[in-house]
């Protein structure tokens, strides 16, 4: 925006210096003008203030709509800027809740390391002042051993001056006792400190093998609590994986309950569309019954007619002959009757046969009217219609069932794909689950081996302490010394039943997860 107005400033002064300088020119020109003659100078000057004028005018617009073409660009530059900080704002929250989402997810994974760390960090400090504590019962027992020994040198040393000061008196009546008593008492001494260094010596190694074997209990209890670790990553992963294989299981039933209901849908439009064919097979029977009576009625009526024109035909043929055979007989008689009556007779004739001739011609119109191309044409029309009835009765009956034949075709491939997939599916999830079993089934055989390990470890260590503690109580006989062993043996046993429970407690957790 500085810039902008640093430009409208220098723009400004501009056109302020042209138009100075132009007053300057026009103010010259003026006096030259005078200097020639008032008239030219007074239209030169008008001419030059308007094209002054109008140069002003353009500047200032090209200067005003370059400072907008200028401001617009700008805008449209901070509209674009803003559009895409706003993107960049969206997607960094969205980067931001994942990784929010990461940090909790990471916060609970750590939170359950440390308080898994924490406990063993406990059971291995438990297991430590167990150590601590052997380690000072055994530098005890040291100590009390060397108090042990300096007492007796000190016994020895008072029995040498008492037998000094003996012999001194009774040299040779002593002399055999005291070198029997030395040797008896360089012999127990002997003997003692043989079996106090043999007994020390075991000790130490017990000690050590004890140390070891808490050095293997640790790395054995850390191996193991890394193993659960993995084992709870596994789990989470196999539950997230069963989660969505359940979710793609649910969305198939979905997928194959509303094929269901398509079928069902389509089954019912199938029953409504047989229904309507059997209606419309029903109607078309109907029809072809009625139809078909109608026509029988038709042909017996016909056949009536034609039976009763045939005996008005056979009556009148009868007639005729009948009356041919009477003027024949009349003409055999005319010799014997006058011609008069002769006359009225055969004009009698003439017009009985000539009425009877109507009757003929009036019966073959008839039987022409029975027999005229109407009936037949009727006959023909009725046949055609009984025809066409039948073949559009074939034909709905062919597209019904090549629709029907088609969806039905559709639905049993959807079916069947359905069914593949959910075959497909459940060997998946048969397959997942027998995944999980057998390697969950390894992890906790493993795990049970491992703590069976770890009690058989226990086991030794009690019975190692218990052959400790008959070696010492076999070793000391006084009884402060045998009470103080007593209660660090029996602190030893109270830690390594404490190191039992804990490890009984890890195989009861075992139990459970599996």
């Amino acid at each position: 925006m500085t810039d902008m107005s640093s430009v409208k400033q220098r723009n400004k002064s501009h056109p302020d210096r042209g138009s100075h300088s132009n007053q300057d020119d026009v103010a010259k020109r003026g006096l030259k003008g005078n200097k020639g003659g008032p008239d030219s100078g007074s239209s030169i000057s008008k001419v030059l203030s308007g094209f002054l004028m109008f140069a002003v005018a353009a500047a200032a617009a090209s200067v005003s709509a370059w400072y907008l073409h200028s401001l617009s660009q700008q805008i449209n530059h901070l509209h674009q800027r803003s559009e895409e900080t706003s993107l960049e704002s969206s997607g960094v929250a969205t980067k931001l809740e994942t990784v929010l989402q990461q940090v909790e997810s990471m916060k609970i994974l750590t939170n359950r390391l440390d308080s898994v760390l924490r406990h063993t960090q406990q059971e291995l400090q438990e297991t430590n002042k167990a150590v601590n504590k052997g380690e000072s019962k055994t530098n005890q027992i040291t100590e009390t051993l060397q108090k042990l020994q300096n007492e007796i040198l000190r016994d020895l040393s008072d029995g040498i001056q008492d037998v000094k000061e003996a012999r001194e008196r009774d040299v040779t009546s002593l002399e055999k006792t005291v070198e029997e008593k030395l040797t008896e008492l360089t012999k127990s001494i002997h003997d003692n400190i043989v079996a106090f260094t043999e007994v020390q010596e075991k000790n130490q190694n017990d000690i050590d093998e004890m140390k070891s074997k808490i050095g293997l209990l640790e790395t054995t209890i850390e191996t193991k609590s890394q193993e659960i670790t993995v084992l709870i990553d596994k789990h989470d992963q196999l539950k997230n994986a069963l989660h969505s294989q359940l979710t793609a299981q649910e969305a198939l039933k979905q997928s194959v309950s509303n094929a269901e209901i398509s079928l069902n849908a389509v089954s019912e439009e199938v029953h409504n569309c047989r229904q309507d064919l059997q209606e419309t097979k029903d109607s078309l029977n109907n029809q072809e019954k009625e139809l078909l009576s109608k026509a029988v009625d038709a042909s017996t009526r016909v056949e009536k007619q034609n039976e009763m024109f045939e005996s008005r035909l056979s009556v009148a043929e009868e007639n005729i002959l009948a009356l041919n055979t009477a003027a024949t007989h009349l003409s055999e008689k005319l010799e014997f009757y006058n011609l008069d009556s002769v006359q009225d007779t055969m004009r009698s004739m003439t017009d009985s046969q000539a009425s009877l001739s109507n009757e003929i011609q009036t019966l073959k119109a008839n039987l022409k009217d029975l027999q005229n191309p109407a009936t037949e044409e009727v006959l023909n029309a009725l046949q055609n219609e009984m025809q066409a009835l039948e073949a559009q009765q074939k034909e709905q009956i062919t597209q019904v069932q090549s629709d029907h034949k088609e969806s039905l075709k559709q639905l049993e491939k959807s079916v069947t794909e359905i069914g593949e997939k959910t075959q497909n599916v459940a060997a998946t999830l048969k397959s997942a689950e027998e995944t999980i079993r057998s390697e969950f089934d390894e992890k906790f055989s493993t795990m049970e081996s491992s703590v069976d390990e770890l009690k058989s470890s226990i086991s030794e260590a009690k019975t190692d302490l218990e052959v400790l503690g008959s070696t010492v109580d076999s070793l000391l006989s006084k009884p402060g010394e045998t009470e103080t062993a007593e209660d660090e043996l029996a602190s030893l046993k109270l830690s390594l039943n404490e190191l039992q429970s804990d490890v009984d407690k890890l195989s009861v957790s075992l139990n459970r997860m599996q």
